[in-house]
């Protein structure tokens, strides 16, 4: 009985890089009162916003927390 070998990357030789999904924020900018401006570019229905608004609020809190603690 022979063995094929798949020639395409196995989970243990991917990057962490790769294992991540990549998740999409909403465009940004501080604003003057260390808050966010989010600028809206493409129309998107209600349930995509709102996955996309969580993770961009879990971004940006990260954000506040390692600038706080490098003062």
């Amino acid at each position: 009985m022979s063995t094929s070998i798949d020639s395409s990357l196995t989970e243990a030789q991917m990057t962490a890089e790769d294992q991540v999904p990549k998740i999409e924020l909403l465009t940004w900018t501080n604003d003057e009162y260390d808050g966010v401006i989010v600028e809206m570019d493409k129309p998107m229905d209600s349930a995509t916003f709102l996955s996309i608004l969580r993770a961009s609020i879990s971004h940006w809190k990260q954000l506040v927390v390692s600038h706080s603690g490098s003062s």
